[in-house]
C-alpha cells in the first residue's frame, strides 16, 4: 500500500511550530500558515522564551486582511478602524454620506485609543475612556461608543476577538431633548426679515442668492432636507399639473473629492414622495421652473451645477449676525436657525392643522414615532378641543339637573 504524504493544512491554520536559539540568546520560531485564500505563508517570530516566541507567531496571523490592512491582536485601534473602514467600502454597505460620518467617528476612536491595542482593549479600559470623555463632551462619548462597538462586532465575527469589551461598557446616558420649531407668526415674520435683508444686503463682495428666500418658503412648503431641495432639476417639478406637484427622489451628497453629486434616491428609498404645491409657492416657483425635460438644478450655482448646502447654512449664519436682536426680540431662538428647522417648521404646522399621522407623511418618515420625537415641538397650550367637548357635556348636565329641579 503506498504511503501518503503529510496532511494538507486545512485553511485558517498552523502546521508544526519549529524553534531555534538565536545568537542573541533569545529564541526564534517558525511555522506555515494557511490564509482563508488557501495560500501557504512563511511565518517567524522571536520572543524571550519558546512561549513567547509562539505567542507572537501565532499573533501575527492572528487576524483578517482588508485590502493591505493586515489586523492582528497587536493592531493599534486606529488599524482596526482602518481595516473595518476598508470592509465597508469593499462591500458598498453604506451610502457616501453616512461613509463620511463613519470615517470621522473612527477618527474620535483612533485619538481616544491612541496607543491601546486590540489585546489591551478590555471593559476596563473602555469604560475609563468613555468615562473620562463623557465629562467633557457626552455626544463625541456616545459616538466613540458607538463607534467602536461596531468596530469591535466586526473583529469578533471574522475571529480576530473571541468577545466585544463595549458589550459591557454603558453609554453616556443622552439628555432628552424636545423638537424646536416656530410658531405661525415667527415663521412669518423670520420669512419677512430674511427677504427684506437679502434686497438691503450691500456687502463688498459677491451678494447673497437673492433665491434663498424662495428656497426656504419651498422647504416649509414641502418639509424638503436641504439636501433634497438642492437636488431638485426642472422635470421634478409640475407647476400646471392639477393639483401642481413636486417630486422629492433624491438628493445632494457629496463625492470623494467634496463636490456635490446627485444621489437618485432620497436619505431613505423610502422617502420618495410626490408633494402637493400651495398656489404661493407656484407663483413663486414659477419664474425659475423651465420645461419639463430638463434635468438640470432648479436651484444651482452661478455655473449652472449643484449648488452647495454649506452656501445656503453660511447666508442664513450672515443673516442672524445681522438680524440677531430683532428675531430674539420676539423669542426665536437664533442658534437654532438652520436649513432644518424649516423641516421641523413644516411638520410642527401640519400636525398642529391635521394631525401628527398627516405630518409623517408629508415628511416621509417610516414611523410617526419619528416625526413626533424629532420634528413636531409639543403645543403651548393644549386640550382646547377637548374643553370644548366637556363644556359641551357639563352644559347638558347642568340642564338636566335644573329639569330636575
Amino acid at each position: 500500500m503506498p504511503e501518503r504524504g503529510r496532511p494538507r493544512l486545512a485553511p485558517g491554520t498552523f502546521g508544526a511550530v519549529r524553534f531555534s536559539d538565536t545568537r542573541s540568546g533569545r529564541v526564534s520560531a517558525r511555522s506555515q500558515y494557511r490564509d482563508f485564500a488557501g495560500v501557504i505563508h512563511h511565518k517567524r517570530a522571536t520572543g524571550d522564551s519558546r512561549e513567547d516566541a509562539e505567542r507572537k507567531l501565532r499573533a501575527s496571523v492572528v487576524g483578517s486582511a482588508r485590502g493591505e490592512i493586515w489586523l492582528t491582536l497587536d493592531s493599534k485601534i486606529g488599524e482596526l478602524g482602518h481595516w473595518w473602514l476598508a470592509g465597508l467600502r469593499s462591500l458598498g454597505a453604506v451610502q457616501r454620506s453616512t461613509l463620511q460620518n463613519y470615517e470621522y467617528d473612527a477618527r474620535i476612536v483612533e485619538v481616544s485609543l491612541r496607543e491601546v491595542r486590540l489585546r489591551e482593549l478590555t471593559a476596563r479600559v473602555v469604560d475609563g475612556v468613555v468615562t473620562s470623555l463623557a465629562e467633557s463632551d457626552p455626544a463625541r462619548a456616545r459616538r466613540l461608543h458607538s463607534t467602536l462597538g461596531r468596530m469591535c462586532d466586526e473583529a469578533v465575527r471574522m475571529g480576530i476577538l473571541d468577545e466585544n469589551p463595549v458589550d459591557r461598557v454603558r453609554a453616556p446616558r443622552k439628555a432628552k431633548r424636545l423638537p424646536y420649531a416656530l410658531g405661525f407668526e415667527q415663521t412669518r415674520m423670520l420669512r419677512s426679515e430674511l427677504a427684506a435683508w437679502l434686497k438691503a444686503n450691500s456687502r463688498p463682495g459677491p451678494q447673497p442668492d437673492q433665491r434663498i428666500a424662495i428656497m426656504v418658503d419651498v422647504m416649509i412648503a414641502s418639509s424638503a432636507r436641504i439636501g433634497e431641495l438642492l437636488a431638485l432639476r426642472h422635470c421634478d417639478v409640475d407647476l400646471y399639473a392639477t393639483p401642481p406637484t413636486l417630486l422629492i427622489g433624491a438628493t445632494l451628497v457629496d463625492d470623494e473629492r467634496g463636490v456635490p453629486s446627485r444621489q437618485a434616491h432620497t436619505k431613505d428609498e423610502r422617502q420618495k414622495r410626490v408633494i402637493v404645491l400651495p398656489p404661493a409657492i407656484v407663483a413663486a416657483l414659477e419664474p425659475l421652473v423651465g420645461s419639463r425635460t430638463d434635468e438640470a438644478p432648479i436651484f444651482g450655482n452661478r455655473k449652472g451645477s449643484w449648488k452647495r448646502a454649506g452656501t445656503v447654512q453660511r447666508v442664513l449664519r450672515e443673516f442672524v449676525r445681522d438680524r440677531r436682536d430683532v428675531l430674539e426680540a420676539v423669542g426665536i431662538r437664533t442658534d437654532e436657525i438652520t436649513p432644518h428647522l424649516f423641516r421641523r417648521i413644516s411638520a410642527t404646522l401640519i400636525a398642529a392643522e391635521l394631525g401628527v399621522y398627516e405630518a409623517q407623511r408629508q415628511l416621509g418618515h417610516a414611523s410617526v414615532q419619528t416625526t413626533e420625537r424629532h420634528y413636531v415641538m409639543p403645543a403651548p397650550l393644549t386640550g382646547a378641543a377637548a374643553a370644548e367637548t366637556m363644556d359641551r357635556l357639563f352644559e347638558s348636565i347642568v340642564a338636566d339637573n335644573f329639569d330636575a329641579a
